[in-house]
This record gives structure tokens, sequence and C-alpha cells, in this order.
């Protein structure tokens, strides 16, 4: 049902005023409700926010369509993967329920097209993909609430492990990022720790709202971008036979240790060990088909 040309705020975008506008977790759906009901949006096929404060979270979930549909929910003590994000029954029959929020049409929307006839309003089926809740998820989930039993809390170290375990993610995934919910004395201390390229591979280093630059170490080197090796040493000459192009990283950041280069490389070190460990068990239990594989 997405038209062909949109022209309302994008995913993004959304996420950019929340970020400039809300105060509270709760704020922020409403701004996003707000704007879309004021300017509409763009969409490439539905989409996800988790918006959260110090005190509580809401996941939004924007169908495709167009229609400027969405519904979210209130996670207070909870815990919460998204991947895709997923909102199962809400209770429409309950009139401003605390814990959910949703289009004035979202009901009307589904009746009409025959989508629901009554009984439970199971979000993920009547809009979604009506898989329920992907098995990834659940598992990290229940991983997760383990460590809580013991521990009574999440740790920093448990949402790392989280964004990091193999079964879940690689080396070719885009970043990492790990927001603290706390309240600091004063914004400019309000931090998140970025991971560069795939958390399975790349450091963490904290960025606060007040730093204005990065050291270099962790800033960007030329091997993270494609074509720089060819212009790094020859800037102003074009490259290719093509327009004149700069280099966007500096000589100066180049002679800094890549931090992200060095982790990956522990990391294969570290897979290259696995594996040769794994021949030799082999070799000694004689297993020559696992040596073969190897």
């Amino acid at each position: 049902m997405t038209p062909d040309a949109q022209t309302g705020p994008s995913y993004s975008d959304l996420a950019g005023f929340v970020l400039e506008r809300a105060k509270t977790a709760r704020e922020g759906v409403e701004i996003i409700a707000a704007i879309m009901k004021d300017y509409g949006e763009s969409t490439y096929g539905g989409n996800t926010h988790i918006i959260a404060d110090s005190n509580e979270a809401w996941i939004m979930i924007q169908p495709a369509g167009g229609k400027g549909l969405w519904a979210a929910e209130r996670l207070d003590d909870a815990i919460r993967a998204c991947r895709p994000g997923y909102i199962g029954v809400i209770p429409v029959d309950s009139k401003d329920h605390p814990d959910y929020l949703y289009s004035t049409d979202l009901v009307k929307f589904a009746k009409e097209r025959g989508w629901y006839k009554g009984g439970d309003f199971d979000f993920n089926a009547i809009y979604g993909d009506g898989l329920g809740v992907w098995a990834g998820a659940c598992w990290i989930e229940k991983e997760l609430q383990n460590r809580v039993s013991t521990t009574s809390k999440i740790e920093f170290q448990d949402v790392v492990w989280a964004l990091r375990t193999e079964r879940l993610t690689g080396d070719t995934a885009g970043y990492g990022q790990i927001v603290p919910l706390v309240d600091p004395v004063s914004d400019q201390l309000r931090m998140l720790w970025h991971a560069p390229s795939g958390a399975v591979s790349a450091p963490f280093s904290p960025v606060f709202i007040g730093q204005t630059d990065i050291p270099p170490e962790f800033a960007k080197h030329r091997y993270l971008t494609v074509g720089e090796a060819a212009r790094f040493l020859d800037s102003d000459k074009p490259v290719c036979d093509g327009p004149e192009s700069l280099s966007t990283v500096s000589q100066r950041t180049e002679g800094f240790t890549a931090a992200v280069a060095e982790c990956k490389r522990l990391l294969y070190l570290i897979g290259n060990a696995k594996l040769l460990a794994s021949a030799c068990e082999a070799w000694q239990r004689q297993d020559h088909a696992t040596i073969s594989a190897v």
C-alpha cells in the first residue's frame, strides 16, 4: 500500500526530532505521533523505535503502507530484544491503558481491511509478519533474564556481552552502541559507548555529548573507507581520471594505531587459535571428517 511518492519525514528524521525535543520516553512517542499526523511519513517497509529514559522505555512501531498507523508499548521492568521489533496483544477494550498507545484509526483500519473481527488485537499478527517473536530474541532475552536472577540487575558488561555474542552477530555487523540510562549532574556528562564497526570485533569507546573531538586511535582510518587507499598520499590529483577528490582521513590520524583494526586482528588470531585447537582435538580422536572440515 505504500505510495510511490512520499513526502513526510523518514524514520531517522523522527528519531532526530525526539532526541532534540523530548524530555521523557513517553513524550518521544507523542512527538512522533504528532509529527506524523501533521506532516505524514516516508517509510521503506515499516519502522521500530525504542525510546528510553531513566524511568521507562517505549517501543513504537510504524507499519508500512503510508497510512500513518502506529502502536506503542510501555516497557517498565522488562527485558526486550527487538529484531525485528514486536508488540503482541494490545488491550484495545481498555481505554487509556497506561502501558499502550496507538493511532486513533489503528483498530478501525484493520476492521475495514478484514484483518480484525474481534477478540484479542494481536498487533504482530494483524500488522506484522504474524511470526511472533524471533527465536534469537527469545534466546537473548532468556539469557539476560538468567543473569538478572543471580545479580538482580543488568550490568554494563552484560549488555556488551549481548551485543558481542557470536550466536547473534558477526564481523559483518555495522556497529554497536550502548546508552547508559542515567541522570548525571550535568547534561554534558551524558554519553554513549560506541563501536564503529561490528561489536564482536570492535572496541567500545565512550562518547560524551559535550565532547568536541575523538582520540586519533578511535577516529576513522582509511581502511574503513572505500577509495581511501587510492587518494591518501596523492590527495591533490584526480583519482582514476575522476573528479578532484581529497582524502577524508588526515595523515596525522593515519599515523596512529587504529583501535578497531587491532581488535579485529585479535579476533582473527583467537579464531585461528580455536580452529587449531579443534583440529588438534580431532587428530587425537582420529576424527578425520572433523579434521577435513576444519
